[in-house]
Order: structure tokens, then sequence, then C-alpha cells
């Protein structure tokens, strides 16, 4: 059986090159968690500012505030959880040491060198780490919930077409 948690993945960010691997399974339902209450108000408030509305009634979306209010909730406490099990907590990030020559776990000494005064960088990280992670999960789910989206939005523009004929 090919082992998919040992497969690596190259990127480089800035002046730095890393491996990442991805989560098992366990581990990535629970960052799942973590990854969608900080990702889900930003891109339901990016859905807001754009004026879609089709992206504002989308379900998943249901029970989120979607509001620019909403980003002014993420605090650093969470965002700071989230990189630390993203590319600290389960030994899933490797940098390319040049001193070395080789490359090396993560460890915090390392992630405080590379990213201080580079916090564009450490978020780049993270987006390839979810990326690779979880963005099987985002395809499938807008195979899965598109029909849906498109059925909920047929009703919803159906039952708006005729609540606002006049006779």
């Amino acid at each position: 059986m090919k082992m998919k948690r040992m497969e690596m993945r190259d990127v480089s960010i800035g002046e730095y090159q890393f491996k990442i691997r991805p989560f098992g399974a366990k581990d990535a339902l629970y960052i799942f968690g973590d990854v969608a209450s900080i990702l889900l108000p930003i891109l339901g408030s990016v859905a807001v500012a754009s004026d879609d509305k089709d992206a504002v009634e989308m379900e998943m979306f249901d029970g989120v505030d979607l509001d620019t209010e909403s980003l002014g909730r993420i605090n650093g406490k969470a965002l700071s959880k989230l990189v630390s099990e993203l590319i600290l907590e389960h030994s899933n990030v490797s940098y390319r040491d040049p001193d070395r020559g080789s490359y090396q776990p993560v460890t915090e000494d390392e992630f405080d060198e590379i990213f201080c005064q580079y916090l564009a960088g450490m978020f780049s990280l993270c987006a390839e780490i979810i990326k690779l992670n979880f963005s099987g999960f985002f395809k499938d789910a807008s195979t899965l919930f598109g029909r849906l989206f498109k059925v909920r939005h047929a009703g919803s523009s159906n039952n708006t077409e005729s609540s606002t004929t006049t006779e």
C-alpha cells in the first residue's frame, strides 16, 4: 500500500524551501474545524464586500455572521493556535537548513527566526498546508453541495420572482 502520509510536497516561500507532509486523518479532521472557524468568516466577509448575492446565499455561510465585524472577532489566540497546529504541532513541515545542507523539522526557534518580520510568508506557508490537506475536500464539497446550491438558489429565485410580481 502506498503511504500517502509520507509523500512530501516541495514549497518555496521567500528565500526558504520547505517540505510539507499531509496530516493523518484524525489530525486533519480536528484541524479542519479550526480552519473553518477562521476562514468562513473571512470568506463570508469577502462575499458580502463583493456584493455577490449568489456567494452570500451559499449554505456554507448559514449561521456565520457575514459582516465586517466578524473579522474583528478573529482573535490572535485562535489564529496563533491554528498556525501552530498547521506548522509546528504535527512534525509535518521541514525546512532546508543552509548550514547543514539538509531538511530539518521546523521547531519553535526556527519558526520564530524564519518568520520574524515575515508574516506574509507564514500565511503563505499555512495556505500551502491547507491546500495540501483540504483542497480535495473543497473540490468534492463543491461538486456535492453545488447541486444543492443550484436547487436552493433556483427555489429562492422563483420565490423572489413571485413575491415581486404586482397585480
